[in-house]
């Protein structure tokens, strides 16, 4: 064998080492940079993961206080409504009572107009029975010194009253005839 030949094998072997080094040395970067990639990869995942994970915390804070300030709202709402509701009831009763203490005045004014106007009526009737009583006295006492009776007037009266008719029927005619 000669020398090139050791050398041709020699360099080939040296190839082959050279080629293997190279091939392992290019695996191992390949595999220290896919694993820097899926080292990045992951970090970016877990990046993204936290990052998620805040916005889920800041978007459940924030609906949080949307919810707190909806409520609040609704009550601060409902309380007016319901102030105002109370001040309605409030001026209606007062409205109601003072109609009741009008009416009650007014009551107990036609209940003392209706006693007022009973107890002339009272004196009324007494003073017109004073008056009959003293009407049938006259007429007792005319009776009495008349010697007739209200009836026996009566038709004295009439009889009168048509005697002073006829003499002026009679008048008349003369007047006419002549």
């Amino acid at each position: 064998m000669g020398e090139i030949t050791k050398i041709v094998l020699f360099s080939a072997i040296a190839l082959v080492v050279g080629l293997i080094v190279g091939a392992i040395i290019g695996i191992l970067y390949r595999k220290k940079v896919a694993e820097a990639e899926i080292g990045s990869a992951e970090a970016q995942a877990k990046k993204i993961i936290a990052d998620s994970a805040t916005a889920v915390e800041t978007m459940k804070k924030e609906a949080l206080i949307e919810a707190k300030e909806e409520t609040l709202r609704l009550r601060n709402e409902t309380e007016r409504e319901l102030k105002e509701r109370r001040a309605e009831v409030s001026r209606l009763e007062r409205r109601i009572n003072q109609k009741e203490e009008n009416l009650d005045k007014k009551t107990e004014a036609l209940d003392r107009k209706n006693e007022t106007l009973d107890k002339k009526l009272r004196e009324n009737e007494a003073v017109r029975e004073q008056i009959e009583a003293v009407l049938q006295q006259h007429l007792a006492k005319l009776e009495e010194l008349s010697g007739i009776t209200a009836e026996q007037a009566k038709e004295e009266l009439i009889e009168r009253v048509e005697s002073e008719v006829k003499h002026e029927l009679a008048k008349r005619l003369d007047e006419l005839e002549t």
